[in-house]
């Protein structure tokens, strides 16, 4: 059904009162994959709605960076000029739709934090 109204609202609540430095979201689907226009998606005439909805709320905001999941494999692109990271490397078999096989493995994904100013990295690591 994509982003409900109400989670939409809240969103837009969570995101007035965030006074953080950075700011990171994550949700499951990710929007918008490059690719897509190929493979296609699964999504319905309502869900790409409020997907819509969605994406002219975050361009609103500064975030820092959306983290998904849901494809199988590793991938880096972005949404309305916002980093996104595919992660989905922790489940189910790896995925080599998108990125190839050499996206396609177990991983996960290490983002460090430092109170010195830097900006927030962001590392892949294999499961082994």
């Amino acid at each position: 059904d994509g982003f409900p109204d109400d989670e939409l609202a809240w969103l837009r609540a969570d995101l007035d009162a965030n006074t953080q430095p950075y700011t990171f979201l994550f949700f499951h689907r990710p929007l918008d994959v490059p690719g897509q226009q190929w493979f296609g998606d699964d999504e319905t005439p309502h869900s790409r709605e409020q997907n819509e909805k969605f994406k002219m709320l975050i361009s609103e905001y500064s975030i820092t960076r959306i983290f998904n999941g849901h494809v199988h494999t590793y991938l880096e692109y972005t949404l309305n000029d916002i980093p996104v990271t595919i992660t989905g490397g922790g489940g189910a078999t790896p995925q080599a739709l998108l990125g190839g096989k050499d996206a396609a493995y177990y991983h996960y994904v290490l983002v460090s934090m430092y109170d010195d100013g830097r900006e927030p990295t962001l590392k892949v690591r294999p499961l082994e």
